[in-house]
């Protein structure tokens, strides 16, 4: 059976690849990545959902709407970066979100090595920021070195 969550992910997807086809020229890089920046609710929802989006199609469709070539590993890796943490799902959502990744590993390499470390960056700024809520202290109250 299809996921129930497949058909939302591509009326969502259909939706921002013919607002941008619609613009006559090339689309800028970085209104490409705003694009994808507001269509990252949805990647989050479909871990939630548990499907397996392909992020490597989805990269490729925006790339094509929006007449940008040769950006398929640059665009793809930055769809991954906006994914969930594996902290921050269930364990059935984690292999849902190790599937989508994987599929990515596959085709360029790279894809786990880089949002591990992204995900340790941001487990520790996360941390960071804790702490410094139980003392009542942040970045402008240290004292500078």
């Amino acid at each position: 059976m299809k996921n129930s969550f497949a058909e939302i992910f591509e009326v969502e997807l259909r939706s921002w690849c013919y607002g941008l086809n619609r613009v006559h020229e090339k689309v800028d890089r970085s209104v490409l990545h705003k694009v994808i920046k507001e269509f990252a609710p949805v990647l989050r929802e479909a871990v939630e959902n548990l499907y397996v989006c392909d992020i490597i199609e989805t990269a490729k469709e925006l790339i094509t709407a929006a007449k940008c070539k040769g950006m398929e590993k640059e665009i793809a890796f930055y769809i991954l970066s906006h994914l969930p943490s594996p902290d921050e799902v269930s364990s059935a959502q984690a292999d849902v979100l190790t599937e989508i990744v994987d599929k990515v590993e596959q085709a360029y390499g790279g894809a786990f090595k880089r949002l591990e470390k992204k995900w340790k960056g941001n487990k520790t700024a996360a941390w960071s920021a804790d702490s410094n809520a139980e003392t009542g202290l942040d970045d402008l109250s240290l004292p500078s070195r």
